[in-house]
């Protein structure tokens, strides 16, 4: 099975907690092949594990259409996305790790512009109700969801 990991911005927010995941994940699954889609990582010698570069997928053009080619080239079977934005067109499963939904609920109103704002609530939404799984730290992050997607 081929299983592609979207950490784009969490592989740099959270080093430390995302280099002891693969590291974690490296020593446990030894039969899957993994695709990890990040902008920084230090080079890991575990062969079933590929790195791929995503400095160029971080804004929203380039997001919603190279990363979405560049996933659908892949043919992941399955992908675990840990960031609040997804290609909102792709279609194959995948799965949502949430930490909290602070974006969506209370919106910093002075830095975002009508559009930058509205165009990432309908991002962040989309991707939750078309997500398989939704994977929340903290039970109140679920009741959020709940109350908000409902």
């Amino acid at each position: 099975m081929r299983i592609g990991i979207d950490a784009r911005n969490f592989c740099n927010s959270q080093k430390n907690a995302f280099a002891d995941f693969i590291k974690a994940l490296s020593k446990t699954d030894k039969q899957n092949s993994f695709n990890i889609y990040c902008n920084w990582f230090e080079k890991i010698n575990v062969e079933n594990f590929k790195i791929i570069d995503s400095s160029n997928y971080l804004n929203f053009f380039w997001e919603q259409v190279l990363f979405l080619s560049r996933l659908k080239k892949d043919n992941n079977d399955v992908v675990i996305s840990f960031e609040e934005t997804f290609p909102v067109w792709y279609k194959n499963r995948y799965y949502q790790i949430v930490n909290d939904l602070e974006q969506v609920l209370y919106p910093n109103l002075r830095n975002s512009k009508f559009l930058k704002k509205y165009s990432y609530l309908y991002r962040k939404k989309s991707n939750l109700k078309n997500a398989k799984k939704i994977i929340c730290y903290h039970e109140k992050t679920k009741v959020d969801i709940n109350e908000k997607l409902n």
